[in-house]
């Protein structure tokens, strides 16, 4: 009789993964699990330097600060409050004070990072939830195409199987066992990348489970966000002379080998849990065949706005991101960074123009190369990075400091705008 050692993934937070933070407008789902973090920074070396030079730095040195404190942790944040002050004179000083809350999720959100920590205490963009256009014309709008709910029981992951899904079988009999995977990116016309929430991934070629990963940064941020979350008791399970449940993911030298011996891409991460203690923690795994560098990755559909968008998601959702969402709504992304929603009847709710996907701090096998292969947004001359002159060519129904609103032929949109470059956009066809 086989026996195993179980590690239980959820028992202790994973730590390891470097945790996003999100400007305070951008439009997040709190976490009731976590406490807020508070943040106080002093700056002293000002004396002589401009104003706008002492902005920068300070918020420099405080995102800095800001990622000391929440890099090791597993969850993201979101800035509540943030201000910034300084003083000239004998005692020159600037300081910086934000209160982080943690977040479950962000939709969207605008991600401030050390390429963009300029974006701490600056207005970037309103996101509008509501069409708001100075129009007589009367939009029907129906439900969002909901999704079926995942009916996974078990949570457990062997060399051989994971929740219940062995190496080997069909689409249709893994679907009978999880009842739906969360989402799907064509590969080629072979592969398929199915997940399940936002940390396991299951390779299929011609619909066959050929291999699996597992990481808890397995995608890219902004993607990663717009996924349902799939938290429950996940646990890891290797054949050995004795049975052993553990409370977390931390693993000594034997552990450690002993999982290398029946897993594939073991990763680890190294701790530090005071200042004498630093313990090594499982990250990710794989079990069977993974994307290799000679596999063909093709490039998905793109709408072009020269048919009917309806049309378009009929005849290619197949080939198209399938993602369920936080809320359980269904959608599709493009080749061409487009997210197409749909409402319960077939046609097209609303069309989002996504910032570019980026490959940092994310561990599935072939992601850049499956980035690669998707193009910026472009819609009737406007492009992504463009100046807000592109415009011009549409009538302005409204306008802000930050966001654009215009209707074209088929089109009414909100365009949001970043130092006077377009950044993202929602569009709403006329005929809903």
């Amino acid at each position: 009789m086989l026996k195993y050692i179980v590690f239980g993934l959820t028992l202790l937070p994973i730590i390891s993964q470097a945790a996003s933070l999100f400007h305070d407008e951008s439009k997040c789902k709190p976490s009731q699990e976590y406490d807020d973090i508070s943040i106080s920074l002093t700056h002293n070396d000002i004396a002589n330097k401009s104003e706008s030079q002492i902005l920068d730095e300070l918020k420099k040195l405080t995102f800095n600060k800001v990622q000391e404190r929440i890099s090791a942790q597993q969850y993201d944040y979101q800035v509540k409050d943030i201000s910034f002050r300084h003083r000239l004179g004998k005692h020159a000083s600037a300081q910086a004070h934000l209160k982080l809350s943690p977040v479950d999720s962000c939709i969207n959100g605008v991600v401030i990072d050390e390429k963009h920590y300029d974006r701490l205490g600056s207005k970037l963009v309103h996101f509008k939830t509501k069409l708001q256009f100075a129009t007589s014309r009367t939009l029907k709008l129906n439900t969002a195409f909901a999704a079926g709910k995942s009916t996974i029981e078990n949570f457990t992951i062997t060399p051989k199987s994971v929740f219940g899904i062995k190496i080997g079988n069909q689409l249709t009999e893994a679907e009978q066992i999880v009842g739906r995977f969360s989402a799907t990116w064509p590969i080629n016309e072979q592969h398929k990348i199915r997940f399940i929430g936002r940390e396991h991934a299951f390779l299929f070629k011609n619909d066959t489970l050929i291999g699996y990963q597992y990481h808890n940064s397995l995608l890219p941020i902004s993607f990663r966000n717009n996924l349902e979350i799939i938290s429950n008791q996940l646990q890891i399970a290797i054949s050995d002379t004795n049975t052993e449940k553990l409370s977390d993911l931390y693993i000594d030298e034997v552990l450690e080998q002993k999982l290398t011996s029946q897993f594939s891409n073991i990763s680890t991460s190294r701790v530090k849990i005071s200042e004498e203690e630093v313990l090594v923690q499982l990250q990710g795994l794989s079990i069977g065949a993974l994307i290799s560098k000679n596999t063909p990755v093709q490039a998905l559909p793109c709408y072009r706005n020269n048919s009917n968008i309806d049309d378009f998601l009929s005849a290619n959702k197949q080939s198209l991101i399938e993602i369920i969402d936080v809320d359980n709504r269904l959608s599709y992304i493009t080749g061409c960074s487009q997210r197409i929603m749909a409402y319960d009847s077939g046609k097209v709710k609303s069309v989002e123009l996504l910032e570019p996907f980026s490959a940092t701090n994310a561990f599935l096998f072939a992601i850049k190369r499956m980035i690669g292969a998707i193009e910026p947004w472009q819609f009737e001359g406007v492009k992504y990075g463009g100046p807000k002159s592109q415009l011009d060519k549409f009538k302005l129904i409204q306008s802000d400091k930050h966001t654009l609103s215009v209707e074209s032929g088929q089109w009414l949109g909100i365009f949001n705008l970043y130092d006077e470059q377009l950044t993202n956009a929602t569009l709403y066809p006329k005929a809903l």
